[in-house]
């Protein structure tokens, strides 16, 4: 199991790559539709609650960084003893659904 600050250490990159891609989705061209599909995609595939979290910083990016991220992982590892990288894959699955 991955500390917390050896996450940060060795995924900061990735976290950044990954902020980056969902920082571009253009907010103004998602449709009902297409929030509910990446909503279901996440939610079979993740943990009760990112897909919230992940549209809460569609409407608010700048809340959205390498330690937010890093947080809901913790979070995640805490509640339900998920791998704390899963949190990566799981907003670029949300980024590609949205994009």
């Amino acid at each position: 199991m991955t500390s917390y600050e050896e996450f940060l250490t060795n995924y900061a990159d990735e976290m950044s790559t990954a902020i980056r891609g969902f920082k571009k989705i253009k907010v103004n061209k998602l449709t009902d539709e297409k929030l509910d599909e990446a909503k279901e995609k996440i939610d079979n595939r993740y943990d009760k609650g990112v897909s919230d979290e992940f549209e809460g910083f569609l409407y608010n990016k700048d809340r959205l960084s390498i330690l937010s991220l890093a947080n809901i992982a913790l979070s995640n590892l805490n509640r339900y003893g998920t791998e704390m990288r899963m949190i990566i894959s799981a907003i670029e699955d949300y980024t590609h659904v949205l994009s």
